[in-house]
C-alpha cells in the first residue's frame, strides 16, 4: 500500500518540524505531505497532524495523541493514522527510528516492532 511507504518519511518530518508552529507543505513526485504544528517545543506535541494526498488518490492524516506515560510504550510518541478505511496507531521514539504499529482486523490487534 502506497501509504505505508510514506510512514517513515511522515515521521520524521513531524519530529523535525514539530517545534516550527506552522503549517508545512512537501510535495513529492507521488503526492504530497501537509504538516500542521501548534507551536511548541515539544517532539510530541498532542494535536500536531499531517496528511498526505497521493496523485493516485490515496490518502491519510496522522494525528499525535500523546506522549505515552507508563505501560509497554512509556516514553513513545502515540500516532493515530487514519485513511483508507483503516485505522493504525503508531508508537515512535524522538529519532523515528524504533517504534511500533498497532492494528485491528477482526477484532484481533497485530503489532510490528521497528528498529534502525
Amino acid at each position: 500500500m502506497r501509504v505505508g511507504i510514506f510512514s517513515g518519511f511522515l515521521i520524521v518530518s513531524l519530529v523535525i518540524l514539530s517545534g516550527c508552529g506552522k503549517t508545512t507543505t512537501i510535495n513529492t513526485e507521488d503526492g504530497s505531505v501537509t504538516v500542521n504544528t501548534p507551536g511548541s517545543n515539544s517532539w510530541c506535541q498532542a494535536g500536531a497532524n499531517w496528511n498526505y494526498q497521493g496523485n493516485d488518490g490515496a490518502s491519510g492524516e496522522w494525528k499525535i495523541q500523546e506522549l505515552v506515560q507508563g505501560g509497554k510504550y512509556d516514553g513513545l510518541c502515540h500516532v493515530l493514522f487514519s485513511g483508507q478505511g483503516m485505522k493504525m496507531d503508531y508508537y515512535f521514539d524522538q529519532t523515528g527510528k524504533k517504534g511500533y504499529v498497532e492494528s485491528e482486523v477482526n477484532g484481533k490487534t497485530f503489532s510490528h516492532e521497528w528498529n534502525g
